[in-house]
């Protein structure tokens, strides 16, 4: 516990201290402003006052005159003191010259006590800025935090590059071409991250853009959706397009390409053979069948899950996939068929789809070239998600792929709006994808509970490779320190000359002083404490180049629903079940590779971690609790059994 008398003194030490100072100062100011009034009043007296003065010198210089016994001596041109002290008219003028003089002396001392106020007000004003000049942090360099998006709205303006028509929030410009650039959406959930990307949105609609949209919970659509214009990929939905295979390739390359979308790599995975084998053996077997009228999705599914593996060889014989399937060796085909069992179930659900077959290249390159006022959405629930979720990242990969397959630098803008991006699988080189969209006329906006997320989803270097390439940022609140932390560092750091006071007192006055100095220091422009005590709504701003990062308080949108979020079509889902079952029989073949097995845990704590990236927070390790070197070695040897195994 302090002293409380040491309290005491301390407090009364700088209670007196400041007074000194301040009566000191006071003292000062009045001093100053006195002496201005008194000039001003002499002044103002003597120029509106001169001939009724002059008059009144001359009286009294007549009268000192008489009074020594020197009244004939001359005081007005040939007039002596003792004509002037007797003349009527002369004693008139003096007696008006009197009245005059007191009126002009009330005015001077009227007009003066004014000036003298407004001294005092200008001196006071002028010390308080010379104490903020000196108590205030000076900038050097870095990022600045802008004191209202104004300053950030006059930034824009003033760069060479100029202001686009997109506006963020529907009020802030962004520089020029940046859209290009992507926009990076980063936020806990409800806090406002999909608002802000609708506010985008309103800006697309309105310049008769084409978007592709990904919205996992069809909280977008209602709200956008057009029935005449727009088109939906949900295989549950209603208003599901007939998404053909075949007629999104036009030869075998673009069927590898679905092939590498739909069977993902697995970061955790160290060995690539297992899933570049299942590519191989989908996009052969698809290609081969190509011929057949009757073939669509589910029947390719059921090839790849019910033949068994003599005849799928024979119908593979003369592919690449021919050597993979073979029944000389059963264990590596099964555990390739279970590779494939795993991503390529998810086509099940296109079973009974209706309308002219659909293509998403096809649908870019139409709505782009004839300038069409049409968006395609890919839509999902939570509670089949997981089921369709391999489906979804093959639209959201072709529809990367059909941007690119643009005629580039044409100036056109082709949105891509990915809200929750961690949902779905991981999109091998994304990074790279999205550098090379932006040469097609692609935009690219991505939202993301935690940057966490990314990183388990692509690993560190992806993930801040894929956070680089887009320049536009917009921070949410992250509850949690480290993904706040994460946030702070991106929005930057600044150089400030940082102003430090000190006090000093003692018994003795001549003790007592006031320090003031500076200190070059850097530090975070945003602290990860604001991001992470931010309301709902509430974000920082970064945008691309100079402009300095805003603190925006959104407000929420009453919005008029315009379409049903999701109407469910109906599906036989015991015969999709039955295929489901094949699946999983498939998994637990007992001739299945453990290595495959694993490969599916993983998958399935991946799909977890999308929903959940709180489960991401790194543990704290341990301080000073290394093991014994014999328990390390019996756990290393342990290890590599398994690795063996």
């Amino acid at each position: 516990m302090k002293n409380p008398a040491l309290q005491f003194v301390r407090g009364g030490q700088i209670f007196l201290y400041t007074t000194k100072m301040m009566i000191q100062v006071i003292q000062r100011i009045f001093l100053w402003s006195l002496l201005g009034f008194a000039i001003l009043f002499v002044g103002l007296l003597l120029y509106s006052s001169h001939g009724p003065l002059k008059i009144l010198t001359v009286q009294y210089y007549s009268q000192f005159l008489s009074f020594v016994g020197l009244e004939n001596k001359p005081v007005w041109s040939t007039l002596t003191a003792k004509q002037y002290l007797i003349v009527p008219k002369i004693q008139q003028a003096v007696v008006t010259a009197e009245s005059l003089i007191v009126q002009n002396a009330s005015s001077a001392l009227i007009t003066s006590s004014i000036i003298y106020l407004i001294l005092i007000f200008i001196f006071t004003k002028f010390f308080f800025r010379k104490g903020e000049k000196y108590s205030k942090d000076k900038f050097v360099s870095g990022t600045r935090l802008a004191k209202n998006h104004k300053e950030v709205i006059r930034a824009v303006k003033a760069l060479n590059r100029g202001a686009s028509e997109i506006h963020l929030f529907g009020k802030i410009p962004i520089p020029k071409r940046s859209e290009f650039q992507g926009f990076f959406f980063h936020g806990s959930t409800g806090s406002g991250k999909t608002q802000a990307i609708m506010h985008l949105l309103d800006q697309i609609r309105k310049l008769g853009e084409p978007a592709i949209i990904y919205d996992k919970e069809c909280t977008i659509k209602p709200y956008f959706f057009n029935e005449k214009t727009d088109f939906e990929l949900n295989p549950l939905s209603n208003r599901c397009a007939n998404w053909d295979l075949w007629k999104e390739c036009p030869n075998s390359s673009v069927l590898e390409t679905i092939a590498e979308y739909l069977i993902p790599k697995s970061l955790r995975s160290s060995d690539p053979f297992w899933i570049d084998s299942a590519r191989t053996i989908f996009s052969d077997l698809a290609w081969t069948i190509k011929a057949n009228p009757d073939k669509n999705a589910v029947y390719l599914l059921k090839l790849l899950l019910n033949l068994p593996i003599e005849e799928m060889q024979a119908i593979l014989e003369n592919t690449a996939a021919g050597g993979l399937i073979s029944p000389d060796n059963i264990k590596m085909a099964l555990s390739i068929k279970a590779i494939v069992a795993t991503y390529t179930k998810s086509l099940r659900f296109l079973d009974g789809l209706e309308g002219p077959k659909f293509s998403i290249q096809n649908w870019i390159r139409d709505t782009v070239e004839n300038k069409k006022n049409s968006w395609l959405f890919i839509t999902s629930r939570s509670k089949y998600h997981k089921s369709i979720k391999p489906l979804l990242s093959l639209w959201l990969g072709l529809a990367m792929y059909g941007i690119q397959n643009l005629t580039p630098h044409t100036g056109k803008r082709v949105w891509l709006v990915m809200d929750e991006l961690a949902s779905l699988h991981h999109l091998d080189m994304l990074s790279e994808t999205l550098a090379d969209i932006r040469k097609f006329g692609g935009c690219t906006a991505i939202g993301v509970q935690s940057i966490s997320q990314l990183k388990f989803l692509y690993g560190p270097d992806e993930a801040m490779a894929i956070a680089d390439l887009l320049n536009t940022s917009i921070y949410f609140r992250s509850p949690t320190a480290y993904t706040a932390k994460l946030a702070a560092a991106d929005l930057g750091e600044q150089i400030i000359e940082e102003v430090r006071e000190s006090q000093s007192y003692g018994p003795n006055s001549v003790r007592d002083g006031n320090t003031i100095g500076s200190q070059r220091v850097t530090r975070k422009t945003v602290e990860a404490a604001e991001i992470m005590q931010l309301d709902d709504l509430n974000c920082y701003l970064k945008l691309l180049g100079s402009p300095p990062i805003a603190k925006i308080a959104d407000k929420y949108i009453e919005r008029k629903q315009i379409a049903e979020s999701l109407i469910e079509r109906p599906l036989d889902f015991d015969a999709l079940e039955k295929i489901n079952i094949t699946a999983k029989k498939i998994h637990n073949n007992p001739g299945v590779d453990k290595y495959i097995k694993k490969i599916q845990a993983r998958e399935k704590k991946a799909n977890l971690i999308a929903t959940q990236p709180e489960l991401l927070e790194k543990k704290k390790p341990a301080k000073n609790k290394k093991p014994p070197v014999a328990k390390k070695t019996v756990a290393k040897s342990e290890a590599l059994e398994k690795e063996l195994v």
